[in-house]
């Protein structure tokens, strides 16, 4: 998706001027023809190597996109949740 490339690698700041993270990819909706919300990987190094914590922000929660991309107010937003590796499956499993 073109947006999504164009936000790929953004700036996120919060209303209070810290550094969220960078963006890693943009939710799209094909019934809307809208973009829903960010997803932003949190941290320094870790973010550009995609492997920092991601977090969904709601489209609605962005003041304003340019060089970097300002929020309306400080990042609340939930985390997207990982699928479990296949350790993490054998251990689940195992327990029960």
């Amino acid at each position: 998706m073109k947006i999504a490339d164009e936000l790929k690698g953004k700036e996120v700041i919060d209303a209070a001027g810290n550094k969220v993270g960078e963006i890693s990819d943009a939710e799209w909706s094909p019934q809307t023809n809208r973009v829903e919300s960010l997803i932003v990987t949190e941290g320094g190094a870790s973010a550009k190597l995609g492997m920092g914590k991601k977090i969904e922000i709601p489209y609605s929660e962005i003041k304003t996109i340019g060089e970097k991309v300002l929020l309306n107010g400080t990042s609340k937003s939930e985390s997207v949740e990982e699928p479990p590796s296949i350790e993490e499956i054998k251990r689940r499993e195992e327990e029960i």
